[in-house]
């Protein structure tokens, strides 16, 4: 047996592992099942190169001398077409590169390919009968057509990397980058290599054809390990968005935690950032009275049915939960989506809040609770952001817009909404106000001007 055979037979075994490797990964891809066929192909190339080297006289060797090439110009055609497709070019079939549309390309080097096959099988002006080498034992001879073959393999290379260059540049995101990266490029250095040990120092008589499937084990184990990468990479990426997911939905609406998720908002992140927004204070007026005068299960009972009730029009009305403490509620408005109206639904909501509340009052008065809710709205910029340490996160507004909204819920009587003038500015003219005046706050070196919200025109 010629050892040099060894290399194509171990090629063989990786590029089956690979087509069954692609195609269970993801069996509806039609990438996936491209790269299956593509690697089985390739695998029957290295099976031809193994049995061709493996031949020990004339009658094998002439036998398997032209099997090679016949297998190896449609595994060239399904190459190029399947980086198409890696790079998502396959819709974009007009698009332009190296001076031509892509489907001229690709046609242009399918119909070389083809023409280079029909002279491999009907003829000896690429392929002449083998020669058997003293230390190599029988290798391949080359008609007049191969050095251009030479040149077609050369084109294919720079379609290959074209192909790549405009995959890495258009992808959606880190992930995708990785994989066509390291595909792709996995995929050119193999080729590359497989080109010179099978094609240019042959065309020097240095003969070094049973070297060439060497690359291709290298591509096969470079796939395997994308592919294994890939998966982990992709499972993370699945995992960070179910936490993602999960850690929004905590203080943001279903319809804008979907909004953001499904990339809507283009470069929408729950940064640090400087904007106008509109902050909501709630709590409950004798709370501390009636939480020292009954049995803790009785309280959080009662905190329950409040911030269920409660928590429903915060979501109603796009509201971001800052946080529920106790009997205490702050809510964002106008942040991290931007909304025009945020003043107006805070008002609407608190106006809501207090309507609904009424039915819990009377039924907390049957069992002789007496609590009733007070509500402080003020708009103007904040700092708003993540803020906390790594794996615990809130999403919060800080500046003096939430300190006036926290003094306003403060100040307010039981069922009264009392709101900054920057918030009356914004809703002038669709609600009916009570102005108390300036009133004094503390942290505030200035009274502040007041109004009581009555309702809505």
């Amino acid at each position: 047996m010629n050892p040099l055979s060894i290399p194509s037979l171990i090629a063989a075994v990786l590029f089956l592992f690979l087509s069954i490797a692609v195609i269970s990964y993801n069996p509806r891809a039609k990438v996936n099942v491209l790269l299956g066929i593509l690697s089985f192909n390739w695998m029957l190339f290295a099976l031809a190169v193994f049995m061709f080297h493996l031949s020990e006289d004339i009658a094998p060797a002439s036998f398997w001398n032209k099997w090679p090439y016949a297998l190896l110009l449609p595994s060239v055609i399904l190459t190029v077409y399947y980086s198409i497709l890696l790079n998502n070019l396959d819709k974009k079939w007009d698009e332009r590169i190296i001076y031509l549309p892509i489907k001229g390309h690709f046609f242009i080097y399918a119909g070389m390919a083809i023409f280079f096959w029909l002279a491999v099988i009907f003829s000896d002006l690429l392929i002449a009968p083998p020669k058997l080498y003293p230390v190599t034992g029988y290798e391949h001879t080359y008609g007049p057509l191969f050095l251009p073959f030479n040149l077609f393999c050369v084109y294919g290379l720079i379609l290959l990397i074209a192909t790549f260059r405009h995959g890495i540049r258009s992808a959606g995101n880190a992930l995708e980058r990785y994989k066509i990266a390291f595909s792709s490029w996995g995929l050119f250095i193999g080729l590359s290599f497989a080109f010179l040990f099978g094609m240019i120092l042959p065309f020097f008589d240095i003969q070094t054809h049973s070297l060439a499937t060497l690359p291709f084990a290298l591509i096969s184990m470079c796939f395997i390990y994308a592919i294994i990468k890939y998966q982990f990479l992709e499972i993370q990426e699945k995992l960070w968005e179910i936490e993602r997911t999960s850690r929004l939905k905590r203080y943001l609406s279903p319809q804008v935690v979907e909004t953001i998720m499904s990339g809507q908002e283009r470069g929408l992140a729950l940064k640090n950032e400087r904007r106008e927004v509109t902050v909501f204070f709630s709590d409950l007026r004798g709370f501390t009275r009636f939480s020292d005068s009954v049995e803790p299960e009785e309280v959080i009972q009662l905190l329950n049915s409040y911030h269920a009730e409660m928590g429903k029009l915060i979501f109603k009305y796009d509201g971001t939960l800052e946080r529920f403490a106790g009997d205490a509620i702050m809510v964002i408005f106008g942040a991290p989506i931007p909304c025009e109206h945020h003043a107006l639904k805070a008002v609407k909501m608190a106006l809501e809040m207090r309507g609904r509340f009424e039915p819990l009052k009377r039924e907390w008065e049957r069992k002789d609770y007496r609590l009733d809710i007070g509500i402080g709205i003020s708009s103007g910029y904040a700092t708003v952001g993540n803020v906390g340490f790594e794996g615990r996160m809130d999403y919060s507004a800080i500046g003096t817009v939430t300190n006036l909204a926290a003094r306003l819920c403060e100040r307010a009587k039981g069922g009264q909404i009392l709101m900054s003038k920057a918030v009356f500015l914004h809703v002038e003219d669709q609600v009916e106000v009570q102005e108390i005046g300036k009133k004094q706050y503390k942290g505030f070196h200035r009274p502040v001007v007041t109004f009581e919200l009555i309702g809505l025109r």
